[in-house]
Formats: C-alpha cells, sequence, structure tokens
C-alpha cells in the first residue's frame, strides 16, 4: 500500500518537471483501488491485450536467428498472444532440442511441451542440475530478487560452487543480476513456479531462516528491514500452524515479536494503517498473556476512532480481569476517553453525556492510587477536551466547565513537559486552543497550534499536521483566508505517501473549504480527489470531521453543474452521514445538498451556530441567500447573538442576509469589506452584483458578473439573469 501512495503521489500535477510514470500492474489491482488513476489530468490507462501473431513472430525471430518460418508460425499459433510464453517455448526448445532447431526435431518437441506457461517453465526447471534448481527454490522464498549470502546462509551446500551456479542460471536466462552478489528473476512467474516446487513445511523452514537472515543482517537498520522480516515470519508461522508442525509455538512467537517490530516502525513513520495491520496480524499468532499488550497498541495507533476505542475497551476489560496495576488501567481508559473527547470526528458510537461522565469518574477514582505522572497527564489531556466535546451536542459548555477544562489542561501540560514528553505537551496545547475556540478566541486558538509546531521534528507527523489544521480553522473562521491556505499547503508538503492518513484527511478538509471561498475552485476540486482517495484507502471511515471539505467540493461541482463530481461528493457525503444521523450539522448539509433551501432555513433557524460550526452555518447560510429566502429579524437576531463577532465569515453572511431582507446597502456594503478583507471572490462577486443593483451601479454589477464567470459559477449567474 505504500508504494501505491508513493506513486499516488508522484502523479499529482509537478509544472515545473516534466516526468512520465509508467505504473504496470496485473487487473487485480482495481480490486484494492477502484479510483486507480481515475480523474487524474493527463492520465491513461492501457489494457494491454494479446500480442498479434505477427508481432510474436517478430519476437521469435529476434529470440533465434535463423529460425524457420513453419517452426516460427507454430510458436506463435501456441503462444496465444503472451509474448513471455513464447520467450519459454524457444527457450525450451532450444534446450531440448539443440541450437540449430531443426524443423523436424524442433517441431516433434514442440509437441511434447506443456500446453500452459507454467507447466512450460517447470518443464525447463526440471532440466536442471540438482544444486540450479536448489538455488532457484531457496531463492523463490525470499521473493522476486534474493542475495547470494542469503542463499548460501539458507542452504550452505551450495556455497562451494555458488558462484559457478549461479553463471549456469545466468546464461540460461532464468535470472539476471542487479548487483555485485544480487539476483532478480527474469519474470515473476519463474520465481511463482520455483516457490510452487517447495513442499509446505520446507517453506515454513524457510521462511523463518529467512526472517533470522534478514534480522542479522539488518543490524542497527532493523527498521529498514522491519516489514521484510515480519513478512517471512508470519509465513513461516502460518504454514507451520496449518501443518501442525513440532516447531509451530515457537514460530509463532517469532511472529508476533516480529509483525510488532514491523507495526512500530510503520507507526514511527506515520504509517498508522501499516502499523494497525501488521498488530492485527500478530493478534493472530499471540498468546493469550500477549492479547492485553497488543488490543493497547492497536488502540493507540490513532487510525480512526471506532477501530481504537473498540481495541482499547476490550484493553480495558482485559486490563480489569487480569488485575493490572491502577496506572495501566488508568493509561487505557485516558486514551478510551481521548478518543471521545479530542478524536471525537473520527467516533460515529457517540456516548451520552452521563455515559462519557461515568468514565471520567472512574478515571478519577484511579487518580489518588496512580503514581505514573505521565499517565495521569494523559487523563488531564482528556479532561481538556470536555468542552470541545459537549458543544458538538445540543448545548454550549458552561463558564465553569471551560475554566476545569483549561486547569486540566495546564496541569498535562506541566507534568508532560517535567518528563520531556513532547507530544503530550502538543495535546494539552490543543485542549487549551480547543478552549479558546470555545471561547470565540481564535488568535488564541492560532497561537496555541503555533506553540505546537515549534517543537518541530520532535513532534510525531500526526501532531504537526493536526496544529497545521487548527491554524487553517481558525484562518478560515476569522476570515485569514490566505493564513489558511498557507498552513495547509505548508502542512501538506510535511507528509509522505502513507503517512498520518486521518490527519491527512483532516487537513484536506480545511483546504478545500478554504480554497472554495478563495474562488480557487480547481485548487479545491485537486485538493478534494485527493482527500475522497484518502477516506477510501481508510475503508470509508467515520470522518465526520472530513465533510467541511466534501460539502464545499459538492457545492462547487454543483455551481459549475459538474454532474460526475456531483455525484462523487453526494455519495461520499451520505455515506459519511450516516454515521452521524443525529446531528444537526449532518441534517443542514443533508439539506443542503437535495437542494432544499426552505428545510435548510428551517434547520439553520432552529440551530445554534456555535454547536453546529461557524463553517458549516456559513455555507449554509449562503445557500439560502442565493436563492432568495429571507430570514425573519428575530431568528437573524438569534443567529447574530451565538455567534462570535470575530467568527467574521458566518458575520459576513449574517450581513448579506439582513441586507438583502431590508434592501438595505450600508450592510451589503459592509459585508463586501469583510469578504474583500478575506478574498473570498465567489461571495465579493455575489455581493457586487447585489449591492450594485441596490444603488444603480452597473459597474459594479459588471464586475461581480465577470468574477462569477471566472471562477465557473453558472447557477448563480444564472439566477442573476434578468
Amino acid at each position: 500500500d505504500s508504494l501505491l501512495d508513493l506513486l499516488d503521489s508522484l502523479v499529482q500535477p509537478r509544472p515545473d518537471l516534466p516526468i512520465l510514470i509508467v505504473a504496470i500492474a496485473r487487473p487485480e489491482l482495481l480490486d484494492r483501488r477502484s479510483s486507480w488513476a481515475g480523474g487524474r489530468r493527463n492520465s491513461l490507462s492501457l489494457a494491454l491485450e494479446p500480442l498479434a501473431a505477427p508481432d510474436i513472430a517478430t519476437l521469435v525471430e529476434h529470440l533465434v536467428e535463423g529460425i524457420a518460418p513453419e517452426l516460427v508460425e507454430a510458436v506463435a499459433a501456441r503462444a496465444d498472444g503472451n509474448p513471455f510464453y513464447a520467450g519459454e517455448i524457444v527457450r525450451a526448445l532450444v534446450e531440448q532440442a539443440g541450437g540449430a532447431l531443426d524443423p523436424g526435431t524442433a517441431g516433434a518437441a514442440l509437441q511434447r511441451l506443456p500446453d500452459t506457461v507454467q507447466a512450460t517453465v517447470l518443464a525447463r526447471l526440471d532440466l536442471l542440475s540438482s544444486s540450479e534448481r536448489r538455488m532457484l527454490q531457496v531463492g523463490s522464498v525470499f521473493g522476486r530478487g534474493f542475495h547470494l549470502t542469503g542463499i548460501v546462509t539458507l542452504e550452505p551446500e551450495l556455497g562451494a560452487e555458488a558462484d559457478q551456479t549461479l553463471e549456469r542460471l545466468l546464461d540460461r536466462d532464468l535470472v539476471r543480476q542487479s548487483g555485485p552478489h544480487e539476483i532478480v528473476f527474469r519474470h515473476i512467474l519463474i520465481r511463482e513456479v520455483a516457490y510452487g516446487m517447495l513442499p509446505r513445511a520446507e517453506r515454513a523452514w524457510l521462511h523463518g531462516a529467512a526472517a533470522a537472515w534478514l534480522a542479522a543482517r539488518a543490524g542497527a537498520q532493523h527498521e529498514a528491514y522491519a516489514e521484510l522480516i515480519a513478512v517471512h515470519a508470519r509465513e513461516a508461522a502460518t504454514l507451520a500452524t496449518a501443518l501442525d508442525l513440532a516447531d509451530a509455538a515457537e514460530l509463532r512467537r517469532q511472529a508476533t515479536e516480529r509483525l510488532e517490530a514491523a507495526a512500530t516502525a510503520a507507526g514511527g513513520a506515520g504509517a498508522n494503517f501499516e502499523a494497525l495491520r501488521h498488530l492485527r496480524a500478530a493478534m493472530e499468532f499471540a498468546t493469550p498473556d500477549r492479547h492485553l499488550d497488543l488490543y493497547e497498541r492497536m488502540g493507540d495507533t490513532l487510525v480512526h476512532g471506532d477501530t481504537s476505542i473498540d481495541a482499547l475497551t476490550t484493553a480495558l476489560g482485559l486490563a480489569r480481569s487480569s488485575g493490572a496495576p491502577p496506572d495501566r488501567v488508568l493509561r487505557i481508559l485516558s486514551n478510551i476517553l481521548t478518543f471521545h473527547t479530542r478524536w471525537q470526528g473520527s467516533v460515529a458510537g457517540r456516548p451520552s453525556e452521563a455515559e462519557l461522565n461515568g468514565l471520567f469518574e472512574e478515571g478519577r477514582a484511579l487518580l489518588p492510587v496512580v503514581s505514573d505522572e505521565v499517565t495521569i497527564a494523559r487523563f488531564r489531556t482528556a479532561e481538556a477536551f470536555l468542552p470541545f466535546w459537549i458543544s458538538a451536542g445540543e448545548r454550549e459548555p458552561t463558564a465553569a466547565e471551560l475554566a476545569a477544562a483549561d486547569a486540566s489542561a495546564q496541569e498535562a501540560f506541566t507534568l508532560a513537559a517535567r518528563h520531556d514528553e513532547t507530544n503530550l505537551q502538543s495535546a494539552a496545547l490543543d485542549g487549551m486552543g480547543g478552549n479558546a475556540h470555545q471561547r470565540g478566541d481564535y488568535e488564541k486558538m492560532a497561537a496555541t497550534a503555533r506553540r505546537r509546531l515549534d517543537f518541530g521534528d520532535r513532534l510525531e507527523i500526526g501532531e504537526r499536521i493536526d496544529a497545521a489544521s487548527m491554524i487553517a480553522w481558525a484562518g478560515a473562521t476569522v476570515g485569514d483566508l490566505r493564513a489558511a491556505a498557507a498552513s495547509c499547503e505548508s502542512g501538506s508538503r510535511l507528509l509522505q505517501p502513507g503517512q498520518a492518513s486521518n490527519w491527512a484527511l483532516h487537513l484536506s478538509a480545511w483546504w478545500t473549504l478554504t480554497a472554495t471561498l478563495q474562488g480557487e475552485w480547481d485548487e479545491a476540486l485537486r485538493v478534494a480527489i485527493r482527500a475522497w482517495r484518502l477516506w477510501l484507502e481508510l475503508d470509508k471511515v467515520a470522518a465526520g470531521y472530513a465533510t467541511r471539505g466534501f460539502f464545499a467540493a459538492f457545492e462547487v461541482a454543483r455551481a459549475r453543474r459538474d454532474d460526475p463530481n456531483m455525484t462523487r461528493w453526494r455519495e461520499t457525503l451520505v455515506d459519511i452521514n450516516s454515521s452521524f444521523r443525529d446531528s444537526h450539522r449532518t441534517e443542514m448539509q443533508n439539506a443542503v445538498v437535495a437542494g432544499d433551501a426552505v428545510r435548510a432555513a428551517e434547520l439553520l433557524i432552529s440551530a445554534d451556530a456555535g454547536v453546529v460550526g461557524y463553517d458549516t452555518s456559513e455555507r449554509v447560510m449562503s445557500f439560502i441567500s442565493d436563492r432568495g429566502i429571507v430570514l425573519p429579524d428575530t431568528a437573524l437576531g438569534t443567529i447574530t447573538a451565538s455567534t462570535f463577532p470575530n467568527a467574521r465569515m458566518l458575520m459576513a453572511q449574517i450581513h448579506r442576509a439582513r441586507g438583502l431582507a431590508h434592501q438595505d446597502p450600508v450592510l451589503l456594503r459592509s459585508a463586501l469589506d469583510i469578504e474583500a478583507g478575506a478574498g473570498a471572490r465567489p461571495a465579493i462577486a455575489r455581493l457586487q452584483v447585489e449591492l450594485g443593483r441596490l444603488e444603480g451601479d452597473p459597474g459594479l454589477v459588471e464586475a461581480g458578473l465577470l468574477g462569477l464567470r471566472q471562477i465557473g459559477d453558472y447557477e448563480q449567474l444564472d439566477r442573476y439573469q434578468p
């Protein structure tokens, strides 16, 4: 998967560099990545059909000089358009009938050859000497390529004549040399046939030995080899278990350790999804006494909320039943609470307030008997995000709840700093920033995020990307769209393919929304497609935090009358929002996607803008005003009262709605000033048309219509037609 992520990253548009990438794959690729290359500019998918008979004939003539025409025709007919099969037939004929390839002798040999390419390769391998065949068999255990030293280590009897044996295999064109001691099979099918010749019990032993050799060879570079070592250890344990071999228990133990090491390496590189897969594989082989450790690690992997909470809940039950120390019980409980509070956008099963408070009370009861200050800091961090969790429900947090959360965040930060726990310090700062957000202090929210980024490389990639998202969140709320876009762009540069996929999805959502507000609609759709692919790779997780981006992308597609992308974003939003059916935000988004302005207005009036989220309220209000829905003054007053004045993007939409309702140029001018300061081109264009018509200024009207034409907002242009 990391290789596919890398290719996906490389084919992003790079105007400063001419580059051609050719990716060859079997059709099964589309079973794993159904959207591969879909929707990309300058991307072409080719299905390679069988070669025509004349092309096969040309190939055969190149392989054997002076071959008789009737023999060429016979080989082409047998190959059935498969160039590899044609080559193997010719090589088998040369080996069986001699180099001259007399038509009579070769014709008879051709009749004796098997009818499938695999069998033809097997026939060639059967003609090898025992040492040649054994070298290919042992080499096949390593995969497409192998190292001569590894062969000799696994099969010492080959050592005396290893170089000569290799030379003969090179002469027969079964393998090729890619380095002084590194060899690759000429074709993957040769490797598969050689591997198939090994008894399953022998495969188990050889995979285990390969894992041990690679581990010894890795030395200080163990993390670089960790996944490859784990692949061999897992295969050895799987085969040994299926065959009930005597050393199955030991191979299972080794596989558990190797897979855990691979998970550590993947997690350290930010590839959390792959780390989780390694841990799940380790669970298949682990003895019961290891289950608690593995479930806790699976929960800590931070792929998405529901998966992590399920694993941690199992770990919590095991910790309780096994009499684990209070420190460990609280650590697991704290991680569960953190997913509910801090990462709630990835949790579909939201508990009731009473249920969540019950978990917090259990944790507070453990505090007097817990000695580990880092664990206490984790629990206090979870408490710090409680107002953020409350605000996503049906009420706003109280001043007392915010003060208590601030105190918890400060205590968590102090304890984490004492133990030099950088990532935990970042989490505590994020809690402070979240509480600043609840108070409408977006300047402090952004400032705490910048403090987190000051940790630099000491901070894990997920924390860094989350901090960049918080800066974008603040900027998109107060109207500093340039800062929001810059944070998204700089954050995305930190990411390598496959890293921190869920945080990357969150950042992409804010980037899509910001680009939409700016009128950079081509950029918005490019980033949205990237986010959509991330969401697919995350198995369509309940990514409530990503809907703002897909919602904005849907608006752009509808404005441009782009039916395919409208369908894509509608289906994506329906899929994600199905996990958050009780959410007022979900209902509002669904009404907008359905084009029901009246229903959207009803929902907006009945909602608390702070609870729903200012970004969603701003988009919904723009949708309503575009369609001429006039909100009553009482409703607008209620929305204004629930909106912090420095949430300027929403305030601009409130001024616009009031100005349109009362035909008040002063209010429209106020809205235009805010949008102009933010550089929000779609909103600027609308307000220019509306203000220009109200004041009888045709130049202003034309400026607005030109702005809409430039971004391709055909829907709104039609609404402004006389």
